[in-house]
């Protein structure tokens, strides 16, 4: 099975970002399957956190954009589905080799999110 583009850049960042948060010493947890909304747990020994990651990309103007939805598809049909509370805690993305939380609250009912270098 070959990988597009798309698919390389998101496993790639969420690598990144479970190494950042171990090497903070956090423990990570990965759900089993492709069921959840969120992409891993992360354990601070007081909570855990439901992280979804993003692939930030850059634009010519030195901001990035962060999708902060998904596609659902269907036999009949594609959507788009937003973020929310119940889904995850946090939207985590890489930039310049930096994590970025976004809280969900930032981001409910929207489709990107437009970051300023070092701005969240």
């Amino acid at each position: 099975m070959l990988f597009n583009q798309k698919q390389i850049y998101g496993i790639t960042t969420e690598l990144i970002v479970a190494q950042k948060f171990i090497e903070k010493g956090y423990i990570i947890s990965i759900p089993y399957g492709n069921n959840s909304r969120y992409d891993m747990i992360v354990d601070t020994d007081r909570d855990c956190y439901r992280i979804q990651v993003k692939h930030a990309s850059a634009n010519d103007n030195g901001s990035y954009t962060v999708n902060t939805s998904n596609t659902v598809s269907t036999t009949t049909k594609n959507s788009r589905k937003y973020y929310t509370k119940a889904d995850v805690d946090f939207i985590v993305t890489i930039i310049e080799d930096q994590l970025v939380v976004i809280t969900v609250e930032k981001i409910e009912h929207t489709l990107t999110k437009i970051l300023r270098t070092g701005l969240a």
